[in-house]
């Protein structure tokens, strides 16, 4: 069975270390992006099964980045987790409204991170 490929687009190392740490045991390869325009452009030459993506980024933010992702029929189809520190009932409604396909606050519980990414790969 083929391994699932996730995308990790964060700007701080220690959030994409973190998931790392608490992806290692699954059977996925991870693929790294540090602002969303190397997220787009990684999600458009790997794709990805599934995309963690931050909102507050430099260069291109999650937000401009889920729309252009949306808009690429390559990439428009690939799951995407928001997992940011913005976690205003508005904030999250601006994130579905995208077209995400979940949304996870930090700080957040990687075990229910897992299990949020396992039943989205299953799905």
């Amino acid at each position: 069975m083929k391994k699932k490929k996730i995308l990790i687009a964060d700007d701080e190392e220690v959030i994409r270390n973190i998931i790392a740490r608490g992806l290692a045991k699954e059977p996925y390869d991870l693929v790294f992006a540090v602002d969303g325009a190397e997220a787009i452009a990684k999600a458009e030459s790997e794709s990805p099964d599934l995309i963690l993506l931050d909102v507050n980024m430099p260069h291109t933010d999650g937000r401009e980045a889920v729309h252009t992702l949306r808009q690429d029929p390559k990439c428009k189809d690939i799951p995407i987790i928001m997992v940011t520190g913005l976690g205003d009932p508005i904030d999250r409604f601006a994130g579905f409204e995208l077209g995400v396909d979940d949304y996870v606050t930090k700080p957040f519980d990687i075990d229910v991170l897992r299990r949020r990414i396992r039943s989205i790969l299953q799905g």
